[in-house]
């Protein structure tokens, strides 16, 4: 399904490296979205019509209800399985959930026309979860309840995610989440994100030799932040669980890297920005929106998000099918759910491989033996100019 007027998914150049230690000022960064092709860059987004596009979405929901209904099941047709997309849909990273909602269905759009013989067709459920804990939890009973649903992807927000969490153990229910930094694996849910550590370590590469790191966090938004999970290399950093403080900073600081939400992220870099201090500022993948602009205001922030790099032909069929899905021009966030979405797929596939039927059980196990590699492998660490 094409959006009559698609939405807008122009993003922020990408780069696998990041801001000068000195800033950014108002040039942007240049360069290729890491996690795509070395022609691709991002733009900064000028608009998202969202009424519209949750029109089409509809629209298409009932269009390919009906195709599906009126459609006559080739020989060896086995069934239908279900992949759970829960992903924001409103509020304000409803753009981080319509860039998986597209992905997602690129993945499963491709994994149809390939069969390949299984018998098997894909069809995608998506939920909308607000970044909330109590919609994320919400979701997720809704998603258990079908037990036609073998697999699921998404809550790319802490609060959903740890909601959730519990909800995919007790229903056996297998998740693959791309944008939380990598946890320890625990029981159903399977991380393609890099760990923390290494988005420190990003940060703190754009630094002088002797420059600290002070990393500021919300502890609700980013529990996996702070002393004892590890710093990414053998550089000076101090921790703040709270809001950071410009006349309070350790001396020596040249960066501050902030680990919250979109709002309490802009809010902290712009009191940071207003004070000159320090000299260079980068938000954690929490704060990614394509409303971060505006909400940073004049401050100037790099993004830390994770990642991936694709062959300049997978590139093209992902970006092709993402816009035949309904997007635009696909940003990072499009890229790890499109990854998820494939990796849960690719389960589903390994389940029913000797005749069996994909159940969740098959596919939870499948998934447990399918550990990301190749071009599923987790991610890199890339850096966003958000709209400078």
């Amino acid at each position: 399904m094409r959006l009559p007027h698609p939405l807008s998914h122009r993003h922020p150049r990408v780069l696998p490296g990041g801001p000068a230690p000195g800033g950014q000022g108002g040039r942007p960064l240049r360069g290729m979205h890491s996690g795509l092709g070395p022609e691709q860059g991002y733009h900064t987004p000028t608009g998202a019509p969202r009424v519209r596009a949750l029109v089409a979405f509809l629209g298409g929901v009932l269009a390919a209800t009906a195709a599906a209904c009126g459609s006559v099941p080739a020989p060896g047709f086995r069934g239908v399985v279900k992949i759970g997309l829960v992903a924001p849909f409103s509020g304000p990273e409803w753009s981080v959930g319509y860039e998986a909602l597209f992905a997602a269905r690129a993945a499963v759009n491709r994994w149809n026309l390939e069969d390949r013989g299984r018998g098997l067709r894909a069809e995608l459920v998506a939920e909308d979860d607000r970044s909330t804990a109590e919609f994320g939890r919400l979701q997720a009973e809704k998603l258990a309840a079908d037990p036609r649903i073998v697999g699921a992807v998404g809550h790319p927000s802490w609060a959903s995610l740890s909601a959730a969490a519990p909800v995919y153990r007790q229903a056996g229910l297998g998740l693959v989440n791309y944008w939380v930094p990598a946890l320890p694996t625990d029981g159903p849910v399977y991380y393609l994100a890099p760990p923390w550590s290494r988005f420190e370590t990003a940060a703190a590469q754009q630094l002088g030799p002797t420059g600290r790191l002070v990393v500021s966090f919300d502890p609700n938004a980013c529990p996996w932040v702070g002393p004892g999970h590890g710093a990414g290399g053998n550089f000076p950093v101090a921790y703040l669980g709270a809001a950071p403080n410009p006349g309070g900073l350790p001396p020596g600081t040249e960066g501050v890297l902030i680990c919250a939400d979109g709002i309490t992220a802009a809010r902290w870099a712009s009191t940071l920005g207003q004070a000159g201090q320090p000299a260079a500022l980068f938000l954690g993948p929490p704060a990614y929106s394509l409303g971060l602009r505006n909400l940073l205001g004049s401050a100037r922030a790099a993004v830390l998000v994770p990642t991936w790099r694709l062959p300049a032909d997978e590139f093209q069929a992902f970006a092709a099918g993402f816009r035949n899905a309904g997007g635009g021009e696909p940003g990072p966030a499009a890229v790890g759910a499109y990854q998820a979405t494939r990796l849960i797929l690719r389960a589903v596939e390994q389940a029913a491989a000797d005749g069996g039927w994909p159940d969740r059980d098959r596919v939870r196990a499948a998934l447990q033996t399918l550990s990301p590699g190749g071009d599923l492998d987790r991610a890199e660490v890339g850096f966003i100019s958000p709209g400078l």
